[in-house]
């Protein structure tokens, strides 16, 4: 197994590939990058090459690394913080696509995620293409992380923090492991501020991807290593599977703070949480079915049938590890989903209730209309200088004719004078259809008698 670190040089690509003859998909796949932080220039659209279609012994694995900060408050709010830090992510991709101010061995960040004002998460990869050959087999690992990302290419990881880069850390992934114990030659000593710096002072953010390469396999057998490719690529899988499963972690807790009382903000968290979730939702399906199908048909496996038990429990306990983050990644998208349906529910029953409010403004304000607009208007008749008011009028005059004229006012407001007419012709239309049934009854009854 190569494990590949950061950015390496194309002269040194171009050799192992020659070398290990490495399927140029592989190359393609690592580079791609999210077409949701490409900028729409020409000139990038011709430097980008997408990726060939997939082939089945290269597949990519997710690395989720949570972290967290401490911003000035008093100087920048969360939609601020988002929108610049997605505008640094916007830049930093763009300089790794066109080449510009990276490093060889600079760790890539995929997607950088604002959660809160305290918390964030930094997105990385890990592509894997299986090479077999007659009865020889290598594997290539081609990990994101590289250089520590104190000292590689700026990005919003740090960008966003206040000016004491002291208060950023990245937090460690976390693998439970069956009876085992520290390796005291493994252990460092952190410092009290939960950041690492160098004698320079120059900022260190280690991260547990790091040393993945270290001791890699230790937990596993050699000699079923040496003949089950899918075996021996299983430390992979379940480091992958810690660092997502730590980052639903996240949601949840942050989905479960959100309250009804919070129709617009929480609305717009729960919308990007299940955004987020359904897309990691499908790539633990995807990584799932490669459990599922042990790799590849053409995969080496091995023969011996104790050592092929072994491999086989091993790949029953990483399919039923997926199945479960799986099913979580599910539960998680519908709880996001009850939440949105409830706060847009609330939502609706407050935007509905102030209408009903609004509404009742309305009729107060429409029955001081019919109110003082009848008034104003005998007001204003009166005040005219015809003759035939004459000079001597008493107020009562007023009031009488204001009195009656609000009345109109009143009854033409509250009563359907449509309806009213209608039953008005309604009731003399009955009356005249009686008139003639009685007049005819009685010109019948005339004619009898005389009879």
């Amino acid at each position: 197994m190569i494990f590949l670190r950061g950015v390496p040089s194309p002269q040194w690509l171009n050799q192992l590939g020659a070398s290990l003859d490495i399927d140029p998909e592989f190359f393609y796949r690592h580079i791609e990058v999210s077409p949701a932080f490409l900028p729409q220039s020409d000139s990038l659209h011709q430097s980008y090459l997408p990726p060939s279609p997939t082939t089945r012994n290269i597949f990519e694995l997710r690395i989720c690394n949570t972290g967290s900060w401490e911003p000035n408050h008093s100087r920048i709010a969360l939609s601020e913080l988002r929108r610049s830090s997605h505008d640094s992510m916007h830049q930093n991709l763009e300089n790794f696509i066109n080449w510009r101010h990276v490093s060889l061995g600079d760790s890539i960040v995929r997607r950088f995620s604002v959660h809160d004002l305290y918390c964030f998460t930094i997105e990385q990869k890990i592509t894997v293409e299986v090479i077999f050959h007659t009865q020889q087999w290598a594997a290539i690992v081609w990990l994101d992380a590289g250089n520590d990302l104190g000292v590689s290419s700026v990005g919003p990881w740090l960008e966003g923090s206040a000016s004491a880069t002291h208060s950023i850390r990245l937090h460690p992934i976390y693998q439970h492991r069956d009876r085992i114990a520290l390796s005291s030659y493994v252990h460092t000593q952190a410092n009290n501020e939960g950041s690492q710096t160098d004698q320079n002072g120059t900022l260190k953010l280690p991260q547990t991807v790091n040393h993945l390469h270290n001791n890699y396999g230790r937990l596993l057998k050699s000699d079923v290593m040496e003949k089950d490719a899918f075996y021996a690529l299983n430390e992979l899988f379940h480091f992958s599977a810690a660092s997502v499963d730590q980052y639903l972690a996240l949601l949840e807790d942050k989905v479960g703070r959100i309250t009804i009382d919070q129709p617009v903000s929480g609305l717009s968290e729960l919308l990007m949480a299940k955004a987020i979730v359904d897309d990691y939702r499908r790539s633990v399906r995807e990584t799932l079915h490669i459990v599922r199908c042990r790799g590849a048909s053409n995969w080496p496996r091995v023969k011996e049938e104790r050592w092929a038990q072994k491999a086989e429990r091993s790949a029953k306990e990483l399919e039923s590890r997926y199945e479960r983050l799986l099913q979580r990644c599910e539960d998680l998208s519908e709880q996001c989903g009850s939440g949105i349906t409830l706060l847009a529910d609330n939502r609706a029953k407050d935007q509905s209730q102030q209408a009903i409010e609004q509404t009742d403004k309305v009729a107060k304000l429409t029955f001081l209309a019919y109110i003082f607009v009848p008034l104003s208007f005998t007001a204003s008749f009166f005040g005219m200088n015809f003759k035939e008011l004459g000079q001597h009028l008493s107020l009562y005059t007023f009031f009488i004719t204001s009195s009656t004229v609000l009345f109109i006012s009143l009854v033409v407001m509250y009563c359907d004078l449509k309806k009213c007419f209608e039953k008005l012709w309604h009731a003399l239309a009955h009356l005249w259809r009686l008139d003639i049934v009685r007049r005819s009854t009685t010109r019948q009854t005339d004619k009898l008698f005389e009879a």
